[in-house]
């Protein structure tokens, strides 16, 4: 059996997507990829066959699968085998792998392999700077053969670590605010409507790297912040 393989991701920043294109490069006919942070690639809705296979990646936001709207409705599967990854920020990955195994097995996904990986962490790029890095991605590529090896023959899904019920899922207590290189541009709104994301990614698309998170002091939501009038509300939907 010829199998395509298809990469879909949601990834704001762009680390989990790196890795999941690594790994579906290093798996046979590789075909297209679905960009999940993109609300109206949510709501299309995308079939896959038992004869094709997906590598779908997700960021672990607080030891879970992100809280967004819409975010795998769109994705229905025929047993379709699927490579599972959670991408997160050098502290622990919780519940993530169990939950993303438990949400594609009720869209009709197996999953076929796994895997955990490092990015920089949301709230700080201190944190796993310079990551993915050349082993990082050889990593990638190694999860990617050795997941088209197993589907030469029977195969069972592999045992993931988590917890059932999982961890509540939490929200960040603060936002960020603008300083005085803040232009007003808006930016930072557009990201939040046009990728679903929290208010802390905003400081990683902004042209003037005008919004950030106060070191010593930070703002509780529901404060009013600085920068575009726009932001001083927080985003519910981290």
């Amino acid at each position: 059996m010829q199998r395509r393989t298809t990469a879909l991701y949601f990834s704001p920043t762009g680390g989990t997507r790196t890795y999941v294109r690594a790994v579906a490069a290093a798996m046979p006919h590789m075909g297209g990829e679905v960009d999940l942070t993109r609300p109206e690639e949510r709501r299309k809705v995308h079939m896959f066959g038992a004869d094709d296979v997906v590598v779908l990646g997700v960021p672990v936001y607080y030891g879970r699968v992100p809280e967004v709207p819409g975010l795998l409705d769109g994705l229905q599967g025929e047993e379709t085998p699927a490579v599972l990854l959670a991408v997160y920020g050098n502290r622990l990955i919780d519940d993530a792998l169990a939950e993303l195994s438990d949400l594609c097995a009720a869209r009709g996904f197996r999953p076929l392999a796994a895997g955990a990986f490092v990015a920089p962490h949301t709230f700080s790029a201190k944190v796993a700077m310079g990551r993915p890095n050349a082993g990082d991605l050889a990593a990638a590529a190694e999860l990617g053969r050795r997941a088209a090896e197993k589907l030469s023959g029977p195969w069972c899904a592999p045992e993931l670590p988590g917890n059932r019920p999982y961890r509540s899922f939490q929200r960040a207590p603060f936002y960020p605010v603008g300083d005085d290189t803040c232009t007003r541009c808006g930016c930072c709104v557009g990201a939040q409507e046009s990728r679903g994301l929290g208010d802390v990614y905003k400081r990683q698309v902004l042209p003037s790297g005008g919004r950030y998170l106060h070191p010593l002091r930070l703002l509780r939501r529901g404060l009013p912040g600085g920068g575009h009038p726009s932001c001083r509300a927080p985003c519910d939907r981290r």
